[in-house]
């Protein structure tokens, strides 16, 4: 589907909306990228306050985003304007902000993780990788509006790397994914 997309970007939605969002975009002729993860969850058993069920449940793996692609010659005024779209992402500020593009290869690569349904289930995924070190220094990719930020590794799991930056004066915890760093 990417190869008949000009550009992709990232439509903020409504609370829980993603999926209705999905369905505008659809039928407003845009292609869309909505991703899932599973997650374990808890419920009570209406009626029994002390009894529960536990299940995988099928949650967006990005709460309140969905990918949308822009065939050529197609803009984004139908898609923020779209059921469930609150707005399009931009980049800057005023009369200078422009619609943030997200790489192809990005959006192939999450597409190329996720099964037919869009889920993506890395429920027993390890990565078999050589793990960041604790304090170790890394930085995000080029592609990354957060590239040029030092981060200090304080866990790595094989699955995410917990870090900490200093941003905007405070230390700003962050869960990242290994294949967006790489050390200094």
């Amino acid at each position: 589907m990417t190869d008949t997309v000009e550009h992709w970007y990232a439509a903020f939605t409504g609370p829980s909306d993603e999926e209705r969002a999905d369905r505008s975009l659809r039928q407003a002729g845009y292609a869309t990228h909505l991703f899932y993860e599973l997650v374990n969850r808890k419920r009570p058993i209406r009626g029994r306050p002390d009894r529960f069920t536990v299940g995988w449940e099928k949650v967006p793996l990005y709460k309140r985003y969905i990918f949308v692609g822009a065939r050529a010659g197609h803009g984004l005024m139908d898609a923020n304007e779209a059921d469930g779209v609150s707005t399009i992402l931009h980049i800057g500020h005023g009369i200078d902000a422009r619609p943030a593009i997200i790489p192809h290869r990005v959006i192939d690569a999450l597409a190329l993780r996720a099964n037919a349904d869009g889920i993506m289930d890395h429920r027993n995924e390890i990565y078999e990788r050589e793990r960041f070190a604790e304090g170790q220094l890394v930085e995000m990719d080029a592609d990354n509006p957060f590239s040029g930020i030092v981060f200090s590794v304080t866990e790595d799991t094989g699955k995410v790397v917990r870090a900490v930056a200093n941003i905007l004066g405070h230390l700003t915890p962050i869960e990242l994914s290994y294949d967006q760093l790489r050390a200094i």
